[in-house]
């Protein structure tokens, strides 16, 4: 099994223990849709049975520094983020970048329907900005494919960190199991961040 699947729960886990921290600004706008497309995608699939979705402001990211700067090693942060099963998880490197990011979007679901829907709109907004949408990696595990994106105004800093993730058959189309979508919007993130962060999430599980 790819790392990725392990992270992104483990990531999922850890979420809810922050969310239940007082936030900075409670009534914070989330990044405007006509700039970001994939936050109608997400406010379709918020409230549907069957699919998990996480959406994260600037000002719960700025809180979240704060706090992790300010318990820089104490063992604190490490009991905010929770315990995980599996030991080779490093969520870490996303706390890492937590001060340059401006939101962060996820939505996972194994309902077959679900899955093939989110992930054509996904690909639709992709392919409606192919001179926006850089392809950085590309994972083929199996039936599991791993594509990661990012978008860059002058090809150092990143304003945008896509993973797509999906089951798909033998014809390359995505099959009827699951798909995985997250989305950093950034300010001051370079290409090698995200290509690290890349690489951590779909290491080989030991």
């Amino acid at each position: 099994m790819k790392k990725l699947i392990v992270f992104t729960a483990s990531l999922m886990m850890a979420l809810p223990v922050w969310a239940q921290l007082p936030s900075a600004e409670p009534d914070a706008a989330e990044p405007d849709s006509d700039k970001n497309p994939m936050s109608a995608v997400y406010k379709s699939y918020e409230n549907k049975k069957g699919v998990s979705t996480v959406y994260i402001s600037k000002e719960m990211f700025s809180l979240m520094s704060t706090i992790m700067s300010q318990t820089e090693g104490s063992g604190a942060a490490d009991m905010l983020v929770g315990d995980v099963e599996d030991g080779n998880v490093d969520i870490s490197k996303i706390f890492g970048f937590m001060d340059k990011l401006r939101g962060m979007y996820l939505m996972q679901t194994d309902e077959p329907k679900d899955a093939y829907s989110i992930n054509w709109s996904v690909e639709q907004i992709i392919n409606g900005k192919k001179n926006e949408y850089r392809e950085l990696m590309r994972v083929s595990d199996g039936g599991d494919r791993i594509v990661f994106y990012y978008v860059t105004p002058d090809g150092k800093y990143v304003d945008e960190f896509l993973m797509l993730q999906a089951e798909v058959d033998d014809t390359g189309q995505p099959a009827v199991h699951s798909c995985t979508v997250i989305q950093f919007i950034a300010e001051g993130l370079t290409i090698q961040d995200i290509a690290a962060l890349a690489a951590e999430m779909t290491k080989d599980s030991q």
